[in-house]
């Protein structure tokens, strides 16, 4: 009986032993295995601090304390201005961002463990582009100057953005500054610089300037003749000239020619060209034939319409004034 009890003693001292040893081997190997969900480990997430251009894709790399890679098996929680790609780790630049500058914080997840790291969106103008709205053009060309009067009429526009080496644009609150080589031709209408109008026929650039970049536009500027004077007085369309079968009528044209907003062509040279060159037509259905020097004559009753006196383009003549004749 004496031997069975120390045997029993024995047993017991052993077990007991070895659940004290169990006890300190787990506390000295913790659960490290990042397949174990509840393993706890220590997350080290490798990337860039910063982002500057929307479309740029960027990589994280999540690896555990002992160097293991565990991107395959990490969840993430991104800022408005990444997307997660189809990749491991991988993430694209969207900017869904309110401003061109601010900063979020990406997270990710292994099991229970989780590291964050703050990400700066900075998007970085690189470029200014100016165009000339809305037609996106560099050059525009006015036909006409400016009326004193109405100084905004037929304004030209200018559009511009900053953009981001990958051609975003990028939200910046800063202005617009211009300079324009030659004010005579072209000049601001408005004090944001960004409304032009004519002056004077010629060419000219203006040079902008906004958040230390530089882009530049040209404004040329010509006046198209679109009007002149037609002799008799009586050629008005109030007032008509009335013709028997077998009348004449002498016309003729005289200035100013005048540009669409009613000034004098500055080119005199020019509209003593055009006076001296007039061309003759007429609407089809007025019988009548007229003489290149403006000669007039009725045939059978017809009309009423008008004879015309213009230019020749492009094989064509372009009316620069009418005469009512009606035939009866």
């Amino acid at each position: 009986m004496i031997g069975s009890d120390r045997r029993g003693r024995g047993v017991a001292l052993w077990g007991a032993a070895f659940i004290a040893l169990a006890a300190a081997s787990c506390e000295e190997f913790p659960q490290v295995n990042p397949f174990d969900p509840h393993a706890t480990l220590t997350l080290t997430l490798a990337g860039p601090d910063s982002v500057t251009a929307i479309g740029d894709t960027i990589s994280f790399e999540v690896r555990t304390a002992k160097g293991e890679a565990v991107d395959r098996l990490a969840t993430w929680d991104v800022p408005p201005f990444l997307a997660q790609l189809n990749a491991p780790g991988k993430f694209v630049v969207t900017g869904g961002s309110p401003t061109a500058r601010g900063a979020g914080t990406l997270t990710v997840h292994v099991n229970a463990s989780q590291s964050s790291k703050t990400i700066l969106f900075a998007q970085k103008a690189t470029s200014l582009s100016l165009s000339w709205c809305p037609l996106g053009i560099k050059t525009t060309t006015f036909t006409a100057l400016t009326p004193p009067s109405d100084p905004m009429r037929d304004v030209a526009t200018v559009c511009n953005d900053l953009l981001d080496r990958r051609g975003n644009v990028v939200r910046d609150p800063s202005t617009l500054s211009g300079v324009i080589r030659d004010t005579s031709i072209v000049r601001f209408v408005t004090p944001d610089q960004l409304n032009v109008n004519a002056f004077a026929v010629g060419s000219t650039w203006i040079v902008y300037t906004r958040a230390g970049l530089t882009d530049s536009l040209r404004a040329v500027v010509r006046q198209d003749p679109v009007s002149l004077t037609i002799d008799p007085s009586d050629c008005n369309y109030f007032t008509g000239i009335h013709l028997a079968p077998g009348d004449t009528v002498q016309l003729s044209t005289r200035g100013p020619v005048i540009d669409a907003h009613q000034n004098p062509l500055a080119d005199t040279t020019l509209a003593r060209g055009i006076l001296s060159s007039i061309q003759w037509t007429y609407d089809p259905w007025l019988d009548v034939t007229v003489s290149p020097t403006g000669l007039v004559t009725a045939g059978s009753a017809s009309g009423p319409g008008f004879v015309y006196g213009g230019m020749l383009q492009n094989g064509e003549v372009a009316p620069l004034a009418g005469c009512w004749i009606s035939i009866r």
